[in-house]
């Protein structure tokens, strides 16, 4: 394992092997054994070989944004803020690869080990982090699914330092990805509305793998990461505020942890267009429920569909089924009382785009020769509803669009890149609040949109 992660760093660096064995003061044919793993290092000399390492080829590789060219090895990484934190990590992933490999060697039995390592203080739970699971995706097959199950969709302060700096380097090594989030709700009742920005969290997420979540009932005392069939990390914080990480890697208690989760007492939140689209076909009468129990808002900070007529759809250039329950939906939206909230965002991204989302249909593309008139549309409900709160927000949202209900707060998002769309759907009085009221704090700047203002707007286009 160190031999093909020392070959990936001599490539990276972009350095000959001859030069990196001079820093090393060893022969070149000394480094080429352990290069083509047929010797290890002593293990008297691990430590002072993982840092030489790591210093030559921090020297070679430090640049900025370097993280980005070690994707072919560490496709779950961070953006290292100095060449000495580079430094830090590629030692500990040099380290972390000669004890696997010294395992191996001994025919130690990892999977089924009694006892397993920890990890002290921020930078260091951040650094292995990051190696265990990019050890995972880099040495299985591109076909595999690697589904995770966490407790950190809400985490408090305490561990900012490490997951708002986690990112992928790789986005195709994300395409199987698959990320399970357990949701106490309760959590939520001692947060204010600026210490975690779920909306921010949700579309971060899903921008480089599909996100689920769960509300679940029973309390979580420590904070976990499941990464199913593989490993399993769960955190303290002690009293001083230091950090620890303990790794299990036993694969018969994984079994266990992961059986135990789902036969829990967990909700579905989140559902994906073939499973909104089988629920809607099951229960027809749903958006007459949905409708029924008042719409107090919707919020669209993504360019949605709501003029969208037949015509569009036959055109050649889209290539979608209009799914007619999103349809009544959408004319519902438009024709009642509710309070309705548009991005000069998804305003603009429309009109440059020509690209409008339906839910449960897809994209629907509008010519640009045709984009006023398919504006225009939007007059009628401008100027028949006098009592409908029509406003324009200028500052940015992460880009979703929220409907809020007497019974429901419904997240919508949209992935362009891959086509994938989701619904989060929260039951509780609870969510609504607080979502309401990130909103609320976030605007910067509202703005009324009246039909003077809208007809400003259309004839600015056309000039």
């Amino acid at each position: 394992m160190v031999g093909r992660l020392l070959n990936e760093l001599v490539t990276i660096a972009k350095t000959s092997k001859t030069d990196f064995a001079l820093h090393m003061n060893m022969t070149p044919s000394g480094l080429s054994k352990i290069l083509t793993e047929k010797r290890l290092p002593m293990l008297k000399e691990k430590w002072e070989f993982c840092n030489q390492a790591a210093n030559y080829f921090s020297q070679h590789i430090y640049a900025r944004n370097c993280y980005l060219k070690l994707q072919s090895v560490f496709p779950i990484v961070y953006d290292f803020d100095s060449r000495h934190e580079l430094e830090q990590f590629l030692c500990t992933a040099i380290e972390y690869a000669l004890n696997c490999d010294f395992a191996a060697d001994n025919k130690a039995p990892s999977n089924y080990y009694d006892k397993g390592p920890y990890y002290m203080g921020d930078k260091m739970i951040l650094n292995i982090l990051c190696i265990l699971i990019s050890d995972e995706m880099v040495n299985k097959p591109d076909n595999e699914k690697f589904i995770f199950y966490s407790s950190f969709f809400n985490y408090d302060m305490y561990y900012d330092e490490i997951f708002k700096r986690i990112q992928s380097s790789c986005p195709e090594k994300m395409r199987n990805v698959v990320i399970n989030y357990l949701v106490d709700l309760s959590q939520f009742d001692t947060l204010a509305v600026h210490q975690f920005d779920i909306l921010s969290n949700i579309t971060r997420i899903q921008e480089y793998a599909q996100m689920n979540l769960w509300e679940i009932k029973k309390q979580i005392d420590n904070p976990f990461i499941l990464l199913k069939g593989k490993f399993l990390v769960y955190f303290t914080t002690q009293i001083d505020g230091t950090m620890f990480m303990q790794l299990i890697n036993h694969k018969s208690y994984l079994t266990i942890f992961h059986n135990t989760l789902l036969n829990g007492n967990i909700n579905k939140l989140s559902y994906t267009s073939e499973e909104a689209i089988k629920y809607l076909e099951q229960h027809p009468s749903f958006v007459d429920e949905l409708t029924d129990s008042g719409i107090n808002a919707i919020y669209n900070f993504l360019c949605m569909g709501y003029l969208v007529r037949d015509d569009d759809i036959n055109r050649k250039e889209n290539r979608v089924t209009l799914n007619k329950q999103m349809q009544k939906l959408f004319k519902q939206f438009l024709s009642d009382k509710s309070d309705f909230y548009v991005s000069t965002y998804a305003m603009t991204e429309f009109y440059t785009q020509g690209k409008t989302i339906v839910p449960l249909s897809g994209e629907i593309r509008i010519p640009l020769e045709s984009r006023i008139t398919f504006l225009k549309r939007f007059n009628k409900y401008i100027t028949s509803n006098s009592h409908k709160k029509l406003k324009i927000i200028t500052n940015d949202f992460p880009p979703v669009t929220i409907l809020f209900t007497g019974s429901y707060t419904i997240i919508y998002t949209y992935n362009s890149t891959d086509k994938l769309e989701k619904l989060h759907v929260f039951t509780t009085r609870k969510m609504y609040d607080i979502i309401y009221n990130q909103i609320q704090y976030k605007i910067k700047n509202m703005i009324d949109l009246n039909y003077e203002l809208w007809d400003t707007y259309i004839n600015d286009l056309t000039k």
